[in-house]
């Protein structure tokens, strides 16, 4: 099932999407999308192989990063919303690097 927050963070990532580098913009919404429900205390799929730097923190300097935590303060996006785009964009990546749109 579609959620309202999943189509808030569909949405937002449509504004940032870059078709010349598909690639990076699908990395840099999943790492967000893997940092936000990190530092929110929720479990990130091991498949996502995720691990948080020693000392990090959200950069909220990164249009991504500050906008989902901005909706999950909100409460307008939930953990499992994430986790559904998460996954998504784990698919996405993966077609992208079968069609060696990776870098």
């Amino acid at each position: 099932m579609i959620t309202p927050g999943y189509k808030e963070l569909r949405f937002e990532f449509s504004l940032t999407f870059d078709s010349g580098d598909a690639w990076g913009s699908t990395l840099e919404w999943w790492f967000a999308v893997a940092e936000n429900l990190y530092h929110a205390g929720e479990t990130v799929p091991a498949g996502w192989e995720f691990r948080d730097g020693a000392g990090h923190e959200l950069d909220l300097d990164s249009y991504a990063d500050a906008t989902i935590k901005g909706y999950l303060d909100l409460g307008t996006v939930t953990a499992d919303d994430l986790l559904m785009f998460g996954t998504v964009l784990t698919r996405y990546a993966s077609l992208l690097k079968m069609a060696g749109k990776d870098y």
